[in-house]
């Protein structure tokens, strides 16, 4: 940053110049790209977990997956979503499984 822009302190003050502003922009446009969370991956497992119809493996992966959700960014939502499609997918086998009991 440049030297005015590190000596803001004003709370009514604008945060950085347009001169950092395009510095911040550039560099955030040479960042490596996001990559997932461990919480998205978590989630995507006790998605595929589900599928032994144990409750407490389909109510985590249902919470995780949906916090996992909530959290992403836009363009990152595809873990969580297939997460929460196989704990669907699960809770539909348990079923059928259990009414054949």
């Amino acid at each position: 940053m440049c030297e005015a822009c590190e000596r803001r302190v004003r709370p009514d003050a604008l945060p950085l110049c347009p001169d950092c502003w395009s510095l911040r922009d550039r560099k955030l446009a040479l960042a490596p790209a996001r990559t997932s969370t461990g919480l998205e991956t978590a989630g995507l497992w006790l998605g595929v977990l589900s599928f032994t119809c144990l409750p407490p493996i389909i109510l985590a992966s249902l919470v995780v997956n949906g916090i996992a959700l909530a959290r992403a960014q836009p363009g990152g939502q595809r873990k969580p979503v297939i997460g929460l499609v196989l704990t669907v997918a699960g809770i539909l086998v348990a079923a059928v499984a259990f009414t054949r009991l």
